[in-house]
C-alpha cells in the first residue's frame, strides 16, 4: 500500500525529487489552513493507494517556499505530475476528477520518455 509522503522543507523536496528517477511522481502543493486543501486531502490519499507504483508527496508552501516558487504555484491546491523529474502536467485548484484522469494516463504510459506539457 502506498502512502503520501509529507515534505518537511525545500531540501527534503529536492531529495525526494532526485530519488524518484524514472518513477511517476504526483506532488500536491498545499497550506494547512486552506479549506480546499483540507477538503481534498482524503481523496489524494485514496489516489496514492490506488496508484501504488507512483510516489505521492504533499508539500506545504509555507515550509517549502522555494519549491512552490520554482514550480510556479499560484493557487492552492496545485498538483504537479512529474515523470523522470520533469513536470509533465499541472492541475490547479481542487479538480480531483481531472487529476485522476491525468494520473491514470501517465500511470498506464509510465515506460515512455517524459514530454513536458
Amino acid at each position: 500500500m502506498n502512502s503520501v509522503r509529507v515534505i518537511r522543507n525545500d531540501d527534503h523536496f529536492i531529495s525526494e525529487l532526485d530519488a524518484a528517477r524514472g518513477q511517476l511522481l504526483v506532488v500536491e502543493f498545499v497550506t494547512r489552513w486552506s479549506g480546499p486543501c483540507i477538503a481534498v486531502a482524503e481523496a489524494f490519499e485514496g489516489l496514492a493507494r490506488r496508484y501504488d507504483r507512483a510516489l505521492f508527496l504533499v508539500v506545504d508552501v509555507e515550509l517549502c517556499p522555494d519549491a512552490a516558487l520554482s514550480h510556479d504555484v499560484q493557487s492552492l491546491p496545485t498538483f504537479i505530475i512529474f515523470k523522470g523529474q520533469i513536470p509533465v502536467d499541472t492541475v490547479r485548484c481542487a479538480d480531483m476528477i481531472n487529476l485522476e484522469l491525468l494520473i491514470a494516463d501517465h500511470y498506464d504510459n509510465n515506460e515512455e520518455e517524459p514530454q513536458a506539457r
